[in-house]
């Protein structure tokens, strides 16, 4: 009897020491689910971003094509579309990318150099978004799998648990009847 109840005694020990381990392990669980709900809403921040500068990227060598191969328009009419076109594709270059995007109305063409220069910007920010976006779906991704981890190790925990209640009931079961 007295090697039972020090066995039992080990069990309430370990049994208490889960739970203090359960409770901990809970709080980081919650902390890591936060910090993969932060890390999703930056994702989503980026990929915004990426898929805005792609717009627009392809929005300037679309026009940048257009307007290195268009000649004069021949009528007045055309000519006043040509410059509102042209106009908008300025709102948008400076809108979307705090730059300026030059165009002359008179002879429908874009500064080169400066479009180049928005062009390889455009594709150096492109890049680092990408890169934060990777980085990014491979922390939660390892935060996922930790929570994996967490949530086995609380199943198996309450295994445990089960486990020494029975062998208290059992205890309390052989000591009522001696």
């Amino acid at each position: 009897m007295k090697l039972l109840r020090e066995e039992i005694e080990k069990l309430a020990w370990l049994l208490k020491r889960e739970k203090d381990d359960n409770e901990e392990y809970a709080r980081k669980n919650i902390q890591l689910e936060r910090e993969v709900e932060t890390l999703q809403g930056k994702l989503r921040d980026v990929q915004e971003k990426v898929d805005k500068l792609e717009r627009i990227f392809m929005h300037l060598k679309h026009d940048t094509n257009t307007s290195l191969t268009s000649d004069q328009p021949s009528s007045p009419s055309a000519k006043n579309e040509t410059e509102m076109k042209d106009d908008n594709i300025d709102l948008i270059g400076a809108r979307s990318t705090n730059m300026s995007v030059v165009i002359h109305p008179s002879s429908l063409s874009l500064e080169i150099p400066k479009t180049d220069q928005l062009i390889i910007d455009l594709q150096k920010e492109n890049m680092k978004l990408q890169y934060m976006k990777e980085m990014y779906e491979e922390k939660i991704h390892s935060l996922t799998q930790v929570n994996l981890l967490l949530f086995i190790y609380l199943f198996i925990f309450d295994l445990n648990v089960m486990y020494l209640y029975a062998l208290k009931s059992l205890h309390s079961l052989l000591y009522s009847n001696c």
